[in-house]
């Protein structure tokens, strides 16, 4: 459960370490530098990425009052994200916009950036939680937007792929219904 995954990360971060190794994938768990270091086994470098912001293209805005009176998540173009993220010293850029990859498609042709996007996934009760995936694929996220309706089945298929991913906000009952048995 995410409890036991936050201490974990807490504990390992407390303890020195900076980032885990996930398939292909180096997970970063601590605050970033740009300083590269390197490991017997690979080398790794470090470096800034929001993992987690919206562009003008996420319009399912997560809260319930923002969608009863037709408010978008953002109204930031994914240009200006492109922009605002460099200007604030970040390496690599994503947007992670609701369901959708139509504003980091906007972005793509910049080698820095990093194709992703914020998924709404449903246990078999309903409750809704949100999944950043990030590299994925216009496929991938194809694929995803078929299976994000049961969870199980959705997380099976990101396992499968081998594509990082984590819940965007754990603690934020997305439709009110999240409890701590979810």
């Amino acid at each position: 459960n995410h409890i036991q995954l936050t201490n974990l990360v807490y504990n390992l971060v407390k303890n020195g370490v900076d980032s885990l190794k996930f398939g292909k994938h180096d997970i970063l768990l601590s605050r970033i530098y740009s300083k590269p270091i390197f490991n017997e086994r690979y080398q790794m470098f470090k470096a800034k990425i929001d993992l987690h912001c919206h562009s003008e293209a996420s319009s399912e805005p997560g809260i319930w009052l923002m969608k009863q009176i037709g408010c978008s998540e953002s109204y930031t173009t994914p240009e200006n994200v492109y922009k605002m993220a460099i200007d604030r010293g970040m390496d690599f850029v994503t947007i992670t916009d609701h369901n959708s990859i139509d504003g980091v498609k906007e972005i793509a042709h910049y080698d820095n950036v990093i194709i992703s996007e914020e998924i709404t996934a449903f246990f078999p009760d309903k409750t809704s939680v949100h999944i950043v995936c990030l590299n994925i694929s216009e496929h991938q996220h194809k694929e995803i937007n078929e299976v994000r309706y049961n969870i199980y089945d959705l997380v099976n298929y990101l396992s499968k792929e081998d594509i990082v991913h984590f819940v965007a906000h754990p603690l934020f009952r997305t439709n009110g219904k999240l409890t701590w048995e979810h």
